[in-house]
């Protein structure tokens, strides 16, 4: 129970410290769209006196304009909003963790002989810690090898890819249910933003400035602070509030699973260039090259029309991305097969039952989830870009 409160009130910290880095990015973001509408207008004003109800209205929209909007972003949620809730993340305290977990091992410890089976043993560990035993109970478990290479990069793309597309199929049915309840029918909003957007906007913001801000602060500094809780367990809480952090129906699925395999390779190499690297291979694929290639697409319903159009070289390129699409899932299905997605965990963490009971129960972690939910049913709805 010690280790379970302990648990609990980490994950809350980091939820609230989520929830104030996305109201404060929000607060951010919108007070500098109404600076720049109040400074334009008055210079308007000022130097014509008057102003007309279409520039007006232009003004109050500054949305038109995709590069100050991009900038706007960058600077609330990369230059203001992640430094100040990274430096926040590193203010919570690991004493009370740290305590739980010994105070648990000694208490195993106390019922542990040497000689004792490993069934015994492993049951006799309290607060739901999980007890890795070796032969005879002598030594520790060795550190973990290094068995990552620069061949399982295209692997990993690959396998990121397939989890892209089984993660944006899952957010289409979930919209196409909402959109069947509430007669809504959701708004890809950020995507039609960006795709708004010049390709050199979308290169630099999307492709590059977005993913190295994003594994800095997901994976270096996220993953480091909950490490001391398990390596699959930390990888879970940090994928699933990168995904949160899109605050977008259509990219939750998709950024979990990445955030997943992201949260894997950093964990495996401790090389966060490794991940910034993969990131931004795939926004690039995701956010440039398959748009490009796909332009026109939207106009055909199903894939069926699409065939009958005769379109060959909006056909090669689907047929193109299916198999790659294939080949991930078969780099995955080896993956699992070959074990290369087990970890090694220290002696003494959390078992995972007791982690996602900690975590499905954390405060912060429900109000985090609540304050995700409103803000991308408004961003889904229009009300909010």
């Amino acid at each position: 129970m010690q280790l379970y409160k302990a648990l609990r009130s980490e994950y809350s910290r980091v939820g609230f410290y989520m929830v104030l880095y996305l109201l404060l990015s929000t607060v951010l973001s919108t007070g500098m769209v109404y600076f720049y509408t109040f400074i334009a207008a008055l210079y308007l004003y000022m130097t014509r006196g008057t102003l007309s109800q279409d520039e007006i209205m232009s003004l109050v929209s500054p949305g038109n304009n995709t590069l100050y909007m991009l900038i706007v972003n960058a600077l609330a949620i990369y230059a203001i909003g992640m430094p100040v809730a990274a430096h926040l993340l590193k203010k919570i305290p690991t004493r009370e963790m740290q305590t739980a977990l010994f105070t648990a091992k000694r208490s195993a410890d106390l019922f542990s002989p040497e000689g004792m089976s490993r069934e015994a043993a492993e049951n006799a560990g309290q607060d739901a810690v999980r007890l890795f035993v070796v032969p005879e109970m002598e030594t520790a478990l060795p550190p973990e090898r290094e068995t990552f290479g620069v061949r399982d990069f295209p692997a990993l793309f690959l396998i990121c890819i397939f989890a892209m597309t089984a993660g944006d199929y899952i957010s289409r049915i979930l919209a196409g249910v909402v959109a069947m309840v509430s007669g809504i029918e959701p708004k890809n909003a950020q995507v039609d933003f960006l795709l708004s957007g010049d390709l050199v906007m979308t290169i630099f913001f999307v492709v590059i400035l977005a993913p190295v801000a994003e594994e800095l602060f997901f994976r270096k500094i996220l993953i480091d602070k909950l490490s001391h809780t398990g390596k699959w367990n930390s990888i879970f809480v940090s994928a699933i509030i990168f995904a949160l952090y899109h605050q977008n129906l259509y990219q939750f699925f998709y950024a979990s699973f990445i955030g997943m395999i992201l949260g894997y390779v950093y964990i495996k190499t401790r090389k966060v260039l490794y991940t910034m690297f993969l990131h931004i291979s795939l926004n690039m694929a995701g956010g440039v090259l398959l748009p490009y290639f796909t332009k026109g697409a939207e106009r055909f319903r199903t894939y069926s029309e699409m065939i009958r159009s005769g379109d060959r070289a909006l056909l090669a390129t689907y047929a193109v991305y299916f198999i790659i699409v294939a080949a991930g899932l078969i780099c995955f299905l080896f993956y699992l097969k070959k074990g290369k997605f087990k970890l090694t965990e220290a002696y003494w963490i959390p078992d995972r039952v007791t982690a996602m009971m900690a975590y499905i129960s954390a405060p912060g972690q429900v109000i985090l989830i609540l304050t995700c939910v409103i803000m991308s049913a408004l961003i889904m709805s229009g009300l909010m870009s």
